[in-house]
Protein backbone atom coordinates (compact mmCIF):
# COMPACT_ATOMS: atom_id res chain seq x y z
CA UNK A 1 0.00 0.00 0.00
CA UNK A 2 2.62 2.21 0.87
CA UNK A 3 4.47 1.84 -2.50
CA UNK A 4 1.56 2.92 -4.59
CA UNK A 5 1.04 6.13 -2.56
CA UNK A 6 4.35 7.14 -3.02
CA UNK A 7 4.42 5.74 -6.83
CA UNK A 8 1.23 7.88 -7.30
CA UNK A 9 3.13 11.05 -5.52
CA UNK A 10 6.09 10.38 -7.86
CA UNK A 11 3.88 10.33 -10.86
CA UNK A 12 1.58 13.27 -9.92
CA UNK A 13 4.89 15.47 -9.16
CA UNK A 14 6.72 14.55 -12.47
CA UNK A 15 3.05 15.45 -14.23
CA UNK A 16 3.63 18.94 -12.51
CA UNK A 17 6.79 19.46 -13.43
CA UNK A 18 6.10 18.78 -17.01
CA UNK A 19 3.28 21.40 -16.84
CA UNK A 20 5.68 24.17 -15.48
CA UNK A 21 7.93 23.48 -18.55
CA UNK A 22 5.54 23.75 -21.22
CA UNK A 23 3.26 26.95 -19.58
CA UNK A 24 7.79 28.69 -19.37
CA UNK A 25 8.18 27.30 -23.14
CA UNK A 26 4.85 28.90 -24.04
CA UNK A 27 5.78 31.86 -22.11
CA UNK A 28 9.11 32.17 -23.70
CA UNK A 29 7.29 31.97 -27.42
CA UNK A 30 4.78 34.38 -26.47
CA UNK A 31 7.66 37.29 -25.25
CA UNK A 32 9.51 36.32 -28.72
CA UNK A 33 6.62 37.12 -30.81
CA UNK A 34 5.89 40.51 -28.89
CA UNK A 35 9.77 41.31 -29.37
CA UNK A 36 8.76 45.03 -28.77
CA UNK A 37 5.53 45.06 -30.10
CA UNK A 38 6.60 44.07 -33.52
CA UNK A 39 6.06 40.39 -35.24
CA UNK A 40 9.35 38.61 -35.94
CA UNK A 41 9.24 36.92 -39.56
CA UNK A 42 11.51 34.16 -39.06
CA UNK A 43 12.03 33.34 -42.52
CA UNK A 44 13.78 36.70 -42.83
CA UNK A 45 15.84 36.04 -39.52
CA UNK A 46 16.98 32.67 -41.36
CA UNK A 47 18.20 34.22 -44.01
CA UNK A 48 20.01 36.67 -42.01
CA UNK A 49 21.28 34.07 -40.23
CA UNK A 50 22.15 32.68 -42.95
CA UNK A 51 24.04 35.48 -44.41
CA UNK A 52 25.92 36.41 -41.47
CA UNK A 53 27.45 32.48 -41.33
CA UNK A 54 28.90 32.52 -45.11
CA UNK A 55 30.25 35.91 -44.44
CA UNK A 56 31.54 35.53 -40.37
CA UNK A 57 32.73 31.44 -40.27
CA UNK A 58 34.73 32.73 -43.42
CA UNK A 59 36.25 35.32 -41.80
CA UNK A 60 36.65 33.78 -38.49
CA UNK A 61 38.62 30.69 -40.08
CA UNK A 62 40.98 33.28 -42.20
CA UNK A 63 41.73 34.98 -38.75
CA UNK A 64 42.22 32.05 -37.30
CA UNK A 65 44.62 30.26 -39.89
CA UNK A 66 46.48 33.79 -39.24
CA UNK A 67 46.98 33.43 -36.18
CA UNK A 68 48.35 30.19 -35.76
CA UNK A 69 50.68 31.37 -38.51
CA UNK A 70 51.73 34.01 -36.10
CA UNK A 71 52.50 31.19 -33.64
CA UNK A 72 54.53 29.54 -36.17
CA UNK A 73 56.69 32.16 -37.59
CA UNK A 74 59.59 31.48 -34.76
CA UNK A 75 59.48 27.33 -35.18
CA UNK A 76 59.59 27.96 -38.65
CA UNK A 77 62.90 30.83 -38.72
CA UNK A 78 64.79 27.93 -36.49
CA UNK A 79 65.04 26.32 -39.49
CA UNK A 80 67.10 28.72 -40.88
CA UNK A 81 69.44 29.18 -37.95
CA UNK A 82 67.48 31.67 -35.89
CA UNK A 83 68.15 30.57 -33.12
CA UNK A 84 72.30 30.13 -33.35
CA UNK A 85 71.74 34.23 -34.97
CA UNK A 86 70.50 35.44 -31.70
CA UNK A 87 72.34 33.15 -29.31
CA UNK A 88 68.99 31.95 -27.95
CA UNK A 89 69.89 28.08 -28.11
CA UNK A 90 73.55 27.76 -26.27
CA UNK A 91 75.71 24.95 -26.13
CA UNK A 92 76.52 24.27 -22.46
CA UNK A 93 78.32 20.84 -23.09
CA UNK A 94 78.46 17.22 -24.97
CA UNK A 95 77.34 13.67 -24.07
CA UNK A 96 79.75 10.59 -24.55
CA UNK A 97 77.87 10.37 -27.86
CA UNK A 98 78.83 13.41 -28.77
CA UNK A 99 75.06 15.00 -28.78
CA UNK A 100 75.28 18.36 -27.73
CA UNK A 101 73.49 19.33 -24.50
CA UNK A 102 71.77 22.33 -24.93
CA UNK A 103 70.30 25.22 -22.88
CA UNK A 104 67.03 26.62 -24.29
CA UNK A 105 65.78 29.20 -21.83
CA UNK A 106 66.49 32.17 -24.21
CA UNK A 107 64.38 30.59 -27.09
CA UNK A 108 61.63 29.11 -24.93
CA UNK A 109 60.91 32.90 -23.30
CA UNK A 110 61.09 34.09 -27.15
CA UNK A 111 58.52 31.79 -27.97
CA UNK A 112 56.46 32.80 -25.26
CA UNK A 113 56.43 36.45 -25.52
CA UNK A 114 53.62 35.75 -28.21
CA UNK A 115 50.98 34.40 -25.28
CA UNK A 116 51.85 37.04 -23.26
CA UNK A 117 51.27 40.00 -26.11
CA UNK A 118 48.32 37.69 -27.16
CA UNK A 119 47.06 37.76 -23.11
CA UNK A 120 47.62 41.63 -22.39
CA UNK A 121 45.83 42.61 -25.67
CA UNK A 122 42.35 40.59 -25.48
CA UNK A 123 40.95 42.41 -23.04
CA UNK A 124 41.90 46.29 -24.60
CA UNK A 125 40.94 45.11 -27.89
CA UNK A 126 37.31 43.58 -26.66
CA UNK A 127 36.76 46.77 -24.61
CA UNK A 128 37.83 49.44 -27.93
CA UNK A 129 36.29 47.16 -29.77
CA UNK A 130 32.59 47.81 -27.87
CA UNK A 131 33.22 51.76 -27.19
CA UNK A 132 34.15 52.31 -30.82
CA UNK A 133 33.27 51.19 -34.13
CA UNK A 134 34.60 47.47 -35.23
CA UNK A 135 36.06 48.69 -38.26
CA UNK A 136 38.38 51.12 -36.88
CA UNK A 137 39.85 49.33 -34.20
CA UNK A 138 40.78 45.77 -36.33
CA UNK A 139 42.17 48.82 -39.10
CA UNK A 140 44.16 50.12 -35.72
CA UNK A 141 45.34 46.54 -34.65
CA UNK A 142 46.03 45.46 -37.93
CA UNK A 143 48.19 48.62 -38.49
CA UNK A 144 49.85 48.02 -35.17
CA UNK A 145 50.31 43.96 -35.54
CA UNK A 146 52.00 45.06 -38.88
CA UNK A 147 54.69 47.19 -37.55
CA UNK A 148 55.58 44.66 -34.60
CA UNK A 149 56.10 41.89 -36.95
CA UNK A 150 57.86 44.40 -39.41
CA UNK A 151 60.07 45.46 -36.32
CA UNK A 152 61.29 41.93 -35.89
CA UNK A 153 63.69 42.06 -38.79
CA UNK A 154 65.47 44.57 -36.76
CA UNK A 155 66.39 42.02 -33.94
CA UNK A 156 70.20 40.97 -33.84
CA UNK A 157 70.49 39.79 -30.30
CA UNK A 158 68.50 38.19 -27.68
CA UNK A 159 68.69 41.44 -25.81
Amino acid sequence: MELDDINAGVASHEGAEKKKLQEIERAEDVDIAKHNGENIDYAAEKRLVRKLDFWIVPLMMATYTLQSYDKGIISAATQFGFNTDLGLTVTIGHKKAGVAITDNKKYFDASMMFYIGYLCGTYPMMYLSQRYSTSHVLALATFFWGTVVLSTARCYNYA
